[in-house]
């Protein structure tokens, strides 16, 4: 148990309070996961906990390594008593349970992908939006998804908005950061069909087959898709949609077609 910090010009403080910034979060190879049941999640993800904050008069910090981290976690974890004004330094948002803890950044490369036999795999490309990302992962927790792969990615994975959108289930699903052309040669080296959510499309999501081994690849509103996503080798499925509307959020989308492939692979 580490002695109580009550001053907001501690300096490891000041060093957590930058990891709320994407470029500290890059620099230190950490990240913070606010809120019990978001910890949670993520040790049973396996997500290296290296430090827990919290607010001394809230929280047992022995009490609650016991009960949420452990026999979870593999690696001795930093406890750090603090006092309420500290905690909110490093909060996000207004929510506050008394607890933070500190992780280490995952190695999120294709090649660390452990698929199942007929995957169904969930691509998001150029998604810039931490809290699309979040919905896209809650609904692919639901759907039993084998694996979500951000191509092109313009925003933080790990940006708390997208945990906090998750419910922290960002760490309940395998996910890789690739380019779009190495997401396309490994879906292709591991013979995973790849369906293109295209409005311009001919087929509907409900007349393709998604029970075998498939890649659902959906673009943001705002960027689209990157350009090797649009080739016309690559198959492209449609959601209908009424003529005044022209696109559908990207979490609405992805819920669509995931639910789609589980109803078809639940016979």
């Amino acid at each position: 148990m580490q002695p109580l910090i009550s001053s907001n010009q501690n300096p490891r403080l000041k060093s957590l309070v930058k990891l709320r910034e994407a470029k500290h979060r890059r620099q230190q190879g950490r990240f913070l996961i606010d809120g019990i049941r978001e910890i949670d999640h993520a040790c049973r993800g396996g997500v290296s906990i290296e430090e827990i904050w919290f607010d001394i008069d809230r929280i047992d910090g022995t009490e609650f390594v016991e009960i949420h981290l452990s026999p979870k976690r593999q690696e001795p974890v930093t406890l750090q008593p603090v006092t309420a004004e500290v905690l909110a330094k490093i909060e996000y948002g207004e929510r506050s349970e008394g607890v933070i803890a500190v992780a280490k950044t995952p190695n999120l490369k294709l090649s660390n992908l452990i698929l199942p036999a007929d995957p169904l795999i969930v691509v998001l490309d150029r998604v810039e939006k931490p809290g699309n990302i979040g919905a896209v992962c809650r609904t692919a927790a639901a759907a039993n998804i084998s694996a979500l792969i951000l191509s092109e990615c313009l925003c933080d994975v790990f940006n708390p908005n997208a945990i906090r959108s998750s419910l922290g289930h960002l760490f309940s699903l395998p996910i890789a950061v690739a380019s779009a052309v190495e997401t396309i040669s490994f879906l292709n080296q591991n013979r995973i069909a790849i369906k293109v959510a295209r409005v311009q499309a001919e087929r509907h999501h409900w007349n393709t087959d998604l029970r075998s081994a498939t890649a659902i690849v959906l673009g943001s509103e705002a960027a689209g898709l990157e350009k090797d996503w649009l080739s016309p080798a690559l198959a492209g499925i449609k959601i209908p949609m009424d003529s005044r509307v022209d696109s559908l959020n990207v979490s609405v989308s992805a819920a669509i077609l995931m639910y789609e492939a589980m109803r078809q692979r639940s016979g």
